[in-house]
């Protein structure tokens, strides 16, 4: 996770001078401001809604996106897969399955970057979203193979062009299935990187605030931790230094051994 915050915050960078150069609840509800924050206006507030810990258990258009997908290649019959090939495919297929964790979705992610592969996962995740435009996974997916692949090239250019079709490629996802958690976890991720002066911390605030209500409906992952880290984060950003802590605070009576954002209570104290 710390590589791939690295590769987001570099890539962030490039993207921005890319763009220059071309339900019942036990618990009181956690008040947290939605989006549109201004120096002299006060923070609107978007109420989410706490659960006990019991409880608490676990666009844009797709032709826009498909239009650039290469045509896939029809494999020789008679000819077997390499071992490489057979790799990617197996990195692929664990990336799109909802039964892998986040954890083995991340080292399939190393396994690729460390293998030179992310253009085949990139072609064949392309492959996928051309045949079947309508499975929100694939765009998921195929949104994070553009990220990992901008950390692993030098061309601020290229970086600035991959980044930007990440998020579009979330979008996508998003548009098939709005609680798709990755497709919004890594958007939300990927444009807290973004530099201030796009203005994109109203967005990222929204889609964080949008994960932390549909997380506590859902039985707890420990990655779910990551979104409080961040949106209190956020807030800090945006002078919100209260409404800052009662994030961190909210992520740790659900994720008490989380060092994350046990460490940010401590420097916020």
């Amino acid at each position: 996770m710390k590589v791939v915050l690295t590769v987001l915050a570099g890539l962030m960078l490039a993207i921005s001078i890319g763009i220059i150069m071309t339900r019942s609840s036990t618990e009181k509800a956690v008040q947290v401001p939605a989006a549109g924050l201004s120096e002299n206006t006060p923070a609107p507030e978007m109420t989410v809604t706490r659960t006990t810990r019991k409880e608490i258990s676990q666009p844009i258009q797709a032709s826009s996106v498909v239009e650039s997908v290469a045509a896939p290649v029809e494999a020789q019959k008679h000819e077997a897969p390499s071992p490489g090939t057979m790799a990617v495919g197996q990195a692929v297929e664990t990336l799109l399955n909802a039964s892998s964790s986040f954890q083995q979705k991340q080292s399939a992610w190393a396994r690729l970057r460390e293998s030179g592969k992310l253009d085949e996962a990139i072609k064949s995740l392309e492959d996928r979203a051309a045949k079947d435009p309508q499975a929100p996974e694939v765009p998921a997916t195929l949104g994070q193979a553009y990220l990992q692949k901008a950390g692993s090239i030098q061309d601020v250019r290229e970086q600035g062009i991959l980044g930007m079709k990440a998020d579009q490629t979330f979008d996508l996802a998003l548009n098939l299935d709005s609680e798709n958690w990755e497709a919004r976890f890594w958007k939300a991720t990927a444009m807290s990187y973004w530099p201030v002066q796009l203005g994109k911390g109203k967005e990222v605030i929204e889609n964080l605030v949008e994960l932390v209500k549909q997380q506590e409906v859902r039985p707890p992952q420990p990655q779910y931790a990551q979104v409080y880290a961040l949106l209190g984060e956020q807030y800090q950003k945006q002078g919100y230094a209260d409404y800052a802590t009662e994030a961190w605070k909210r992520g740790m009576t659900l994720f008490p051994n989380d060092e994350t954002l046990s460490n940010k209570l401590a420097a916020a104290k």
